[in-house]
């Protein structure tokens, strides 16, 4: 699966779809997630095209009912920080939520004003090995093509 343009894969609570293990795990560069067990199930038993698919059959069950995804799209906003509401309860309740969530958010508040083009730029530069330019999810920690270390988020205890 190809990604989406850039704009599709930036959520309106500001996650980066193409870190997330059901976006990524669909990518050539990802399949190596399918294989690993820190989800306990497979995630291509869920496979995303990104929160804002037109498509929500495309989209992962457990983003397709997200009550942030869906006011977005009620109050015809592209990102939260573009609604009068901003933060609201929705938002705030999300950002609790598990580590991709909190990142997620952050990483929302810090590029206020920015368009999605260089939320997209910023985010890609974020989840790319430093080392050998091999993009990679959230909760990884050794880039699967050079083992370098990097920046993924602590896994959360569940």
């Amino acid at each position: 699966m190809k990604d989406g343009t850039n704009k599709m894969l930036i959520g309106a609570c500001g996650i980066f779809c193409r870190a997330c293990d059901h976006y990524f795990s669909n990518t050539e560069e990802g399949a190596h997630l399918l294989y690993k067990s820190r989800i306990k199930k497979r995630v291509d038993a869920h496979p995303c095209m990104g929160c804002k698919a037109e498509d929500e059959t495309k989209i992962c069950i457990y983003c397709v009912g997200c009550e942030v995804r869906l006011c977005s799209i009620e109050q015809k906003v592209g990102l939260c920080t573009e609604c009068v509401r901003y933060p609201c309860d929705k938002l705030k309740r999300f950002h609790t939520g598990l580590a991709y969530h909190r990142e997620a958010v952050k990483a929302l508040e810090e590029n206020k004003g920015s368009t999605l083009e260089q939320r997209y730029a910023m985010a890609n530069k974020r989840w790319t090995c430093p080392s050998c330019g091999h993009r990679y999810s959230y909760y990884e920690q050794r880039c699967v093509q050079c083992n370098a270390l990097l920046n993924g988020l602590e896994p959360d205890l569940r």
